[in-house]
């Protein structure tokens, strides 16, 4: 009779053990509660989280006299290690991929994007020769999007696709549209948006080259921005014609464009994209009319407002990252101070706890 237990214990085990693989995988961003750790490091009166890859994150911290500097942490507000370069007045780190960081930073009132390799004496100014200013988006796998202008350009902005040097870029601008700006990448296409003649902005997505521009803006909003990109997939936001803006989402195509807006929101910006997972943030009837840091999973209805994962005392929100996990980035204002903080809001992992629930349940097989 112990050893027909035994078997069945067995099957239950190895068929649980399956459960919380398949959790694993699926769960994560869809229905398990999120643990919020606040990691606004001692001696800074604000700080924000922007990126985060590979359990890292980037940001910025504010200093008490009003100042911006860029700075990297690992999941802890402990963590915290400032990137700011001493030649620079102000600066701000965006993204991370491996051991780079890119974001961007003020020199005398002119901006500059900026590549780190994990310390402040590491920053490469990425302002092309010839070119007066730039600005960062996105980094993966050595390479870097933005934009930059100068006098070469006519003072007009161009999308740019960098490759780890100032001067070793591709002009991502195209043909016939006024202006450009790079923002997001993957590992074949890049997005942001372009101004036309008008001044309106459309959507915009990339394959490494001016040529193929692909114009994403979808006819029923009056202006488009493509913000990030991932797996095929764009997120970023339209303007309707009552100035309100709408969380969009895209599959290469404008055609295939999806309103990410919710019920009870009156705007919503859609911000980063990874693993089928959208961060963003919105405001409405639905949050007080403040903005609340929010996550889709594709739809409008899959929306999870990530401000209730809260500790009391945070009156706003806003997400602007997000990982392969799930675990997400952003900033909430201390309403003790009015200060933004910065924000991990990290995924609990139900296999794990699924496993402990397994401990137990073989405990009491064996009485």
């Amino acid at each position: 009779m112990i050893f027909e237990e035994e078997k069945v214990m067995k099957k239950t085990v190895i068929m649980l053990l399956g459960i919380a693989a398949f959790l694993f995988q699926s769960v994560p961003a869809q229905a398990a509660n999120y643990q919020a750790a606040i990691l606004h490091p001692s001696g800074y009166s604000g700080s924000e989280v922007i990126g985060i890859a590979d359990g890292q994150q980037v940001g910025r911290v504010q200093d008490q006299a009003g100042n911006w500097y860029a700075g990297i942490w690992s999941g802890t507000a402990g963590s915290f290690v400032s990137l700011h370069p001493s030649e620079f007045d102000s600066s701000k780190a965006r993204r991370i991929s491996g051991n780079q960081q890119l974001g961007g930073g003020t020199i005398s009132g002119t901006n500059h994007a900026i590549l780190w390799s994990g310390t402040a004496q590491s920053a490469v100014n990425l302002t092309p020769s010839g070119w007066d200013m730039s600005e960062s988006g996105d980094i993966l796998g050595g390479q870097q999007v933005g934009s930059a202008l100068g006098s070469s350009t006519g003072w007009n902005r161009h999308a740019i696709l960098w490759s780890g040097a100032a001067d070793n870029f591709i002009d991502l601008q195209p043909s016939g549209w006024e202006r450009s700006k790079a923002l997001g990448m993957s590992s074949s296409q890049q997005v942001g948006h372009v101004w036309n003649t008008g001044g309106n902005t459309h959507a915009a997505l990339w394959y490494g080259t001016a040529q193929s521009f692909v114009d994403l803006h979808p006819s029923e909003f009056i202006q488009s921005e493509a913000l990030e990109v991932a797996d095929g997939q764009q997120i970023g936001l339209g303007i309707t014609g009552e100035g309100f803006y709408h969380a969009l989402l895209w599959e290469s195509t404008a055609e295939s464009v999806v309103d990410l807006n919710p019920s009870g929101f009156d705007s919503t910006r859609g911000w980063d994209i990874s693993g089928g997972k959208q961060v963003g943030f919105g405001s409405g009837s639905a949050t007080g009319g403040y903005n609340h840091a929010l996550l889709w999973s594709g739809t409008a209805g899959s929306m999870i407002d990530l401000h209730s994962f809260l500790p009391v005392g945070y009156t706003e929100s806003w997400a602007w990252g997000i990982d392969s996990l799930g675990n997400v980035v952003g900033a909430a204002v201390d309403s003790s101070t009015g200060r933004n903080h910065a924000v991990l809001w990290q995924v609990p992992e139900p296999a794990t706890l699924l496993l402990l629930s397994l401990g137990g349940l073989m405990f009491r097989g064996k009485n």
